[in-house]
């Protein structure tokens, strides 16, 4: 990571040039200093990158993607951040300017609370222009380190909230963590927004667990080290009080799920299954609950399990060629908080099971070729025999019917014999079709 090479032959613009103009124009009106930050530096390019790839001019972009996101990925911690903007700029001196006449942009320039910048510089296709300079310049004030700088500034210069700015209302809002996070970290960072001087109350499962001062708007909680978050669901909100004692209605729920337990491979479960090419053999596995992803390793070669629907299995299949050319298979199992486990096979015990299930395949191929040639007409002696039993039945049925000595138009005559007839002649008929059916269809397979 890191800014993108500036060539002079298409831009005048600097990134330390544009960091003194800050400075400049800090210190005039007594100001701290800001201080390159190589975090913000990362996080300013792999934004400005990413305008320049989508083609997108915006603080919500690519893909509406928050700018924040790109301060989490560079892990900076902030306490302040914010963000300005500029595109189709050579020259240092009139992009600075052209900030200091916008008033959210003068703003984030001479914000108080913030000490780092980090500034990037890109040039490519971009709005329609083949050649145009794209300049992202990002600031912060760090947790660890803010409460330890003193802030400078006169009574003249107060400053909002650093952008993109949204009106907030009396009701906290938690940005962090998202609504449906899953994580093994049992002291993840609540962060949020709030009426500024209010002090907000954090509720964890209907239990106040912190009150917060929301300096400056913004509100920070990190669990201390002897309380940290309990395994399981944690149903996070917040409401804020102000200085008459007036309370907020709460803030929407932010479902947090904490999961620091590894997911379990049974090795002692698995199982080798043929398949229908003669090559492969397929490996099922069962894998605890919450598994969102499963490889297999083998020779430098990786194989993704798929999940079994509504079932904890996991599938994969495998080459003969792999097992035989590794001495181990691994596996490698992750869950949704990113907790990860590995277990490994020896290759001797999975092909041993291959050799059985490739003998057992042969020997069945072998008895199915000799019935197929010593009784090419098992079908039509089926049939032939169950014709013949059904005659004898009905044969049968006619000399019981003389023995009753009813006349031979009477209506009731025979009719519980029939019964009788018609019932073993239908399950006769069932038992020789299955029969049948099973024969014919082991040896079609």
């Amino acid at each position: 990571m890191g800014s993108l090479p500036i060539s002079k032959a298409y831009a005048a613009i600097d990134t330390s040039i544009l960091v003194s103009l800050h400075n400049k124009e800090r210190t005039s009106r007594g100001l701290s200093k800001l201080v390159v930050s190589s975090k913000l530096t990362n996080s300013a390019s792999e934004k400005a990158k990413a305008m320049l790839a989508s083609d997108c001019w915006s603080h919500y972009c690519p893909d509406k993607k928050s700018p924040w996101d790109f301060f989490k990925d560079q892990n900076y911690e902030y306490i302040y951040a914010g963000e300005n903007l500029a595109e189709g700029f050579n020259d240092n001196e009139a992009v600075v300017q052209a900030w200091m006449n916008s008033p959210s942009h003068r703003d984030n320039m001479l914000k108080p609370e913030f000490r780092e910048i980090g500034i990037s510089i890109v040039q490519g296709n971009f709005q329609g222009n083949p050649n145009n300079v794209v300049v992202v310049v990002h600031f912060g004030s760090q947790v660890n380190s803010y409460n330890a700088l003193p802030i400078t500034s006169d009574s003249k210069h107060q400053v909002k909230e650093a952008l993109p700015t949204n009106d907030i209302q009396n009701t906290p809002l938690i940005e962090e963590p998202e609504n449906g996070t899953w994580t093994n970290d049992q002291f993840f960072t609540i962060r949020g927004r709030a009426k500024k001087e209010t002090k907000v109350k954090i509720i964890d499962n209907e239990k106040n667990i912190a009150d917060i001062d929301a300096q400056g708007g913004i509100f920070i909680y990190k669990p201390p080290s002897d309380k940290p978050f309990e395994q399981g669901n944690h149903l996070i909100s917040s409401y804020s009080i102000d200085e008459h004692g007036v309370s907020s209605e709460k803030s929407s729920i932010v479902s947090v799920v904490v999961d620091t337990q590894a997911p379990v491979i049974n090795t002692d479960l698995l199982e080798i299954l043929s398949t229908e090419n003669i090559d492969n053999y397929r490996l099922r596995i069962l894998i605890s609950d919450d598994t969102e992803k499963v490889y297999l390793y083998s020779n430098e070669e990786e194989k993704n399990f798929v999940r079994i629907p509504y079932s904890d299995y996991w599938e994969v299949d495998i080459a003969r060629p792999i097992t035989e050319s590794s001495n181990t298979l691994a596996i490698t199992a992750i869950d949704k908080a990113g907790n990860i486990t590995s277990s490994t096979i020896e290759t001797g015990n999975v092909l041993s099971t291959m050799e059985t299930l490739s003998s057992k395949e042969i020997a069945t191929n072998k008895l199915i070729s000799i019935i197929a040639r010593e009784f090419p007409s098992v079908k039509n002696v089926v049939s032939i025999t169950a014709l013949l039993i059904i005659v004898s039945l009905f044969v049968f049925d006619a000399l019981l019917l003389a023995r009753t000595n009813l006349p031979l138009g009477y209506k009731e005559r025979g009719k519980h014999h029939l019964h009788i007839s018609n019932f073993i002649v239908l399950l006769l008929m069932v038992l020789i079709g299955g029969a049948g059916g099973t024969i014919i269809e082991g040896l079609t397979k």
